[in-house]
């Protein structure tokens, strides 16, 4: 429109995804001081940095994760892959240890991750919040005053507070989202260094390994490489003698002495104030008191707990010597050695009192190692539907009962291990509450059974036994929900090789009068021995809402040992929904008349939330009516990167029609929102997404 103008470009990060030049856009590249520069001018806040090893398990998840069209990590499998209880502990244990009581910000994958790891933080005490895109403005901003304020300590985050958010005082951010943006890393890190008076550093501290990529934020980094489309070749080096160009001579790790199944982080960049305090506190707790400090010196980091450590050897750096030890640094996780449960009601659990609080202690006092894990379980252990549990945090958790018979509260520490170490358990009956529902989308145990021809032996891994006189078990109240499903597995030992054999699917108890045969299914798997083998089926029809169901299997003087099973739930994203089925709508002029929403007038939503597009999306369809020549329809996907919107145009006709619209490939998880403006006058039957064509 105006080729002659002159244009002026401004940002921090000349840097593009996919590496390509500015030079179409602009011809000079005027740089500023690096941040270096600015933070020894007293211009932003010194830093600590703690990082993952180049060696460790997280950082080869990282570095095998699958990358989207987009240039970066796929949102899908960086779920998938670091959103797991394990994971998320270690971002509780490095803040614990580096910045324990600090003000900061925590960057997470998407909205379940983020939640996640705020209920993780606050079971342990901190106040901390998750925020994203989703969240709706008012709260958005009451949740942003209070964490000003101080009221909240830490903020998760999914792509909110990367650029344009401004508060000084945070002094710790942690990383827990991988990227492969340089941008996208600076501007994260960059919420952390802001200055405000009596601020002395920032703790950062980077779970996912992103240092390893791209260096120290204030690394000296060539942007009129960037600027051409080429590499910064300065900040990819990160052996130890690289180190002193980054500021970092007061420290240096031999990191090939580490052992490569080791998951403790490791000190890049100073942290020594607070990495002392830490053992300096510990070391009281043990009666080892700290008589020396020692000086800019090679040094032994011990690390584990009494009976179980391991001894790592670092070169120049200052650190707390112990008694009767020198040149060594102690730093001790103590293990759970018991778990005291104390309830604050009897075992029996009715509907006027079907809660029951439990309180627990850990002993000793001073356990660091470990997290506890919550179940419900029978007595053989097999967790059951019978209750659920729920920290609470203030040592405590509450038990809630949803159906008739005997379970047993687990509490357990694995200390570090793969498996449980430490159990505890409390026994409890619950009476007069009913059949509890079955989730048949996750796994349902055979022995869980709430009906039967005769009774079942309960034999391995909660499994029960098949045999001529008691061939039927039946599930009661299985919720298939409102989309349902086709498609399940059972799991089975058949203790007879290459003997197939077949059963059937009942609604209803066979025999019974109003019972219905679902289908017809032969069960062959190849024979291993004491293995469950699963098999997948095929239902001719969909399973929907609550039924009674039951497994009828030949009668047999084979042994068949029926392990469980589990359903798919069909995919609500690529169904046809209609319009009246939404989570929610609200606006000023509309009537819900069954399966349609009719007469949408002004300023109306539709939402259809948890749209799962794991296959991608390539068209939609509308079919409805509107009484105008013409009716813009705004289509937003809000995804966890941000909203994506779409308008459709939708012609006037008299009666109802199909229009169909072209859309972007939306991956992952996503709320579809209609919005209807002013002016509209339009009858909403249905609307369905096709997958995207591979």
């Amino acid at each position: 429109m105006f080729p002659n103008a002159k244009k002026l470009g401004v940002t921090a990060t000349p840097w593009r995804l996919n590496h390509e030049s500015f030079l179409s856009l602009y011809q000079y590249l005027i740089v500023s001081p690096q941040i270096s520069w600015f933070i020894n001018n007293n211009l932003l806040s010194d830093f600590d940095y703690v990082s993952i090893k180049q060696n460790s398990e997280v950082q080869r998840l990282v570095d095998n994760s699958e990358v989207a069209r987009t240039g970066d990590y796929s949102n899908v499998d960086l779920d998938n892959t670091f959103n797991n209880q394990r994971i998320r502990s270690k971002l509780y244990e490095s803040y614990l240890h580096f910045a324990n009581g600090r003000k900061g910000i925590i960057y997470a994958i998407n909205k379940l991750h983020a939640a996640k790891i705020a209920e993780l933080y606050s079971s342990h005490g901190v106040k901390a919040m998750a925020i994203d895109c989703d969240t709706p403005r008012d709260v958005r901003q009451q949740i942003i005053s209070a964490f000003k304020n101080g009221e909240i300590s830490v903020l998760v985050n999914v792509d909110i507070f990367t650029e344009g958010f401004d508060c000084p005082d945070v002094n710790f951010i942690q990383l827990a989202r991988p990227t492969k943006s340089l941008s996208l890393y600076l501007q994260q890190v960059g919420r952390g260094l802001r200055i405000v008076e009596g601020k002395e550093k920032t703790i950062i501290l980077d779970n996912v390994g992103l240092y390893n990529y791209f260096g120290l934020p204030d690394a000296n980094r060539k942007w009129q490489y960037h600027f051409v489309g080429q590499e910064d070749v300065e900040h990819e080096s990160h052996s130890s003698q690289d180190k002193d160009s980054f500021g970092m001579s007061d420290f240096e790790f031999a990191e090939s002495k580490f052992n490569e199944d080791d998951e403790q982080m490791v000190v890049v960049r100073g942290a020594t104030s607070s990495v002392a305090s830490g053992i300096q506190e510990r070391q009281e707790q043990k009666k080892m008191p700290v008589i020396q400090e020692l000086p800019l010196c090679d040094y032994y980091l011990i690390i584990g707990h009494r009976k179980r450590f391991k001894v790592y050897p670092f070169v120049k750096k200052r650190g707390k010597a112990t008694d009767n030890v020198g040149n060594c640094v102690f730093e001790y996780d103590e293990a759970i050695r018991k778990i005291e449960l104390k309830r604050s009601t009897g075992i029996e659990l009715t509907p006027d009192n079907n809660d029951c609080t439990v309180v627990y202690t850990i002993f000793p006092a001073n356990a660091t190692h470990g997290t506890l894990q919550w179940s419900i379980v029978t007595a053989s252990g097999i967790e059951t539907n019978l209750a659920t549990v729920t920290e609470s945090n203030n040592h405590s958790a509450v038990v809630h009962a949803n159906g008739d018979g005997t379970f047993r509260l687990r509490c357990s520490a694995d200390n570090g291990s793969e498996f449980p170490q430490i159990l505890s358990e409390y026994e409890f009956t619950a009476n007069g509450f009913g059949q509890p529902i079955f989730d048949p989308y996750t796994f349902v145990t055979a022995c869980l059974y709430s009906d039967s021809v005769s009774l079942m032996d309960e034999v391995r891994c909660g499994g029960v036994s098949i045999t001529a006189d008691n061939n039927i078990v039946g599930f009661k109240k299985t919720d298939f929900g409102k989309y349902g499903t086709d498609e399940f597995l059972v799991r089975i030992i058949n203790w007879h090789k290459d003997c197939p054999f077949g059963f059937r699917l009942w609604e209803g108890c066979p025999g019974a009068e109003s019972s219905a045969l679902i289908g017809e299914f032969t069960y062959q798997a190849n024979f291993e021995w004491q293995t469950y083998k699963d098999n997948h089926y095929k239902l001719s029809s969909r399973l929907t809402g609550e039924k009674d169901i039951y497994f009828e299997f030949d009668k047999t003087d084979l042994r068949i040992d029926f392990g469980g099973f589990l359903f798919t739930p069909r995919q609500k994203a690529y169904e046809r929904l209609n319009s009246a089925d939404c989570d929610l709508i609200h606006g000023d002029t509309y009537t819900a008349d069954g399966t349609s929403v009719k007469g949408i007038g002004n300023n109306v939503f539709l939402d259809f939330d948890d749209m799962d597009f794991d296959k991608g999306t390539s068209l939609i369809r509308i079919h409805g009516m509107t009484r105008h020549d013409n009716d813009s329809i705004h289509v937003h996907f809000h995804t966890d990167s941000g909203r994506i919107e779409e308008i459709i145009e939708f012609p006037g006709s008299g009666m109802p029609i199909t229009v169909s619209h072209r859309l972007p490939d939306i991956r992952g998880k996503v709320k579809v929102e209609f919005r209807f403006l002013p002016g509209c006058d339009f009858d909403f039957d249905w609307f369905e997404i096709e997958p995207a064509i591979d």
